[in-house]
């Protein structure tokens, strides 16, 4: 059985590490998120994710909190099949996805753009 769970080891919170990846990652696009990615050699094996809305254009923490929400659990819904993948090769995966549209999407927008964006992850990390 699969577990659904989105605990603290799988958040990405160290901002050396969040630094790096601005610095170092590499970027694509999957509306309506901007994702920054990066896989470690060093450090434990697994995967760790964050997420940013931009106060700019969400004046209303409500708005941010709900967009964050609604990321979160379409992440936990589909990240296993990115669980496996970086462990296979020892190393570590960093994510950072970056909500870029200027409206509140619904929930079904933000799950097709979290299918894009692991689908691509997949056939990078393949």
């Amino acid at each position: 059985m699969k577990k659904f769970t989105f605990n603290k080891r799988e958040k990405l919170t160290s901002r050396k590490e969040i630094q790096f990846l601005f610095s170092e990652g590499n970027v694509f696009v999957a509306f309506p998120f901007r994702v920054l990615w990066r896989l470690n050699p060093e450090g434990d094996a697994g995967l760790k994710f964050a997420i940013s809305i931009p106060k700019r254009k969400f004046k209303r923490a409500v708005d941010r909190n709900l967009l964050k929400r609604r990321t979160r659990e379409a992440f936990r819904l589909q990240k296993h099949a990115l669980v496996g993948l970086p462990e296979k090769k020892s190393m570590s995966l960093s994510l950072f996805l970056i909500y870029t549209n200027d409206e509140i999407k619904d929930y079904k927008t933000i799950e097709k753009g979290m299918a894009q964006i692991i689908y691509k992850l997949k056939l990078v990390l393949s």
